[in-house]
């Protein structure tokens, strides 16, 4: 919802001026995109066999494969620009023997991109690797700075072990180190990297990653709590987590980014629910519900059973924690949702309203 509004601004923004805007999105985006009559749809379907055979030209750049390699390297791939990068690529890396195979024999190639790119993964230095699954850990992209301090290199050299990705292009590099900045050449490099991770390793270094950005970079995790929240939860530090994502769920709010605040807030209710019961954390869970509640009135409607629920959560809550502002809060939001324009209804949530503010001495 936020991000239709912010195209939409742009596009009367530009309206009558010499600009050319080029709107790229993957199957499944809402086809209100499509209602603005500016907006003309250019689908990218396969390539075609003759684009195919030049694009598999210009990715050899001098390395020749026999003719019935790239025959079965086209009919492979069926016109996907990726994986006829990508298996060409991972053929080249090959020894020749293994990559062409002897004549009357059939040539074996990976059936997805996702083998390709594992094999090509496996070929890397055993240290390169490593940089590589951390690299995935932290994200599509990343610093040279926070990967350096995420492997704790202190006799290693990080660039030494960075250059094997960078030549095989799976990852591109911004500016020099220290400051330099990388992202992996495709979302699929890093699944791979990312998933091939034993479930152990992936929980280490999450938590490791929601360390030292909450150490390091304070200034990060003051404006990206979510980045820091979604390390924590995988790092299985639920009770670390749930403070940075009300955090992040508040700051979406504050910012009209509703869809994603509703998705913080409830991550923090779902971390919340694998962590002790204590005072503290009802007092947390409340803390959730009172900053869910009207993100979900304006996603969802204020008669919603989903939005009901909320703020009965919140209000059976109250019953068990002191006297506070937050429990005004609730009491306000189960009168905003429950009165049904009921007048005797209504007047007992707002006596209890009342009542609440007199015991807190608060005039607000």
């Amino acid at each position: 919802g936020s991000e239709m509004c912010i195209r939409d601004r742009i596009i009367d923004a530009i309206s009558g001026h010499a600009i050319f805007l080029v709107i790229t999105a993957r199957e499944g985006y809402s086809m209100e995109l499509l209602e603005n009559p500016r907006l003309k749809l250019l689908e990218l379907e396969r390539l075609p066999q003759k684009y195919a055979q030049q694009l598999l030209n210009q990715v050899q750049d001098g390395h020749k494969l026999p003719g019935r390699v790239l025959d079965e390297i086209l009919k492979r791939t069926e016109g996907i620009p990726l994986f006829i990068e990508e298996l060409s690529k991972n053929l080249m890396e090959m020894s020749p023997d293994a990559a062409t195979g002897r004549a009357g024999e059939e040539i074996v190639l990976p059936v997805t991109i996702q083998e390709s790119l594992l094999a090509r993964l496996d070929r890397l230095p055993e240290d390169s690797r490593e940089v590589a699954h951390l690299a995935a850990v932290i994200g599509r992209d990343f610093s040279f700075d926070l990967l350096e301090k995420v492997a704790d290199y202190q006799d290693k050299n990080l660039y030494r072990d960075l250059t094997p990705l960078l030549k095989a292009q799976m990852v591109f590099q911004r500016k020099a180190p220290p400051y330099a900045e990388y992202s992996f050449k495709h979302a699929l490099f890093r699944d791979v990297a990312y998933e091939t991770l034993l479930k152990s390793d992936l929980v280490r270094i999450h938590l490791r990653i929601a360390e030292v950005i909450e150490q390091d970079y304070p200034d990060m995790a003051h404006n990206n709590p979510e980045l820091v929240a979604r390390h924590f939860t995988e790092g299985g530090v639920y009770e670390r987590a749930v403070d940075y994502w009300l955090r992040a769920g508040k700051r979406a709010s504050q910012q009209f980014a509703l869809i994603e605040a509703r998705s913080h807030l409830e991550n923090g209710l779902w971390a919340l629910e694998r962590c002790s019961a204590n005072e503290t954390n009802n007092t947390t869970r409340l803390d959730l519900l009172i900053a869910l509640g009207p993100v979900l009135m304006a996603l969802e409607g204020s008669g919603s059973e989903i939005t009901r629920n909320n703020y009965t959560q919140a209000v059976e809550l109250c019953n068990h924690l002191p006297a506070s502002p937050m429990q005004f809060m609730a009491l306000w939001g189960q009168w905003n949702v429950s009165m049904d324009y009921d007048r005797d209804h209504g007047l007992i949530w707002a006596d209890r309203l009342q009542n609440l503010a007199e015991d807190l001495d608060s005039a607000e």
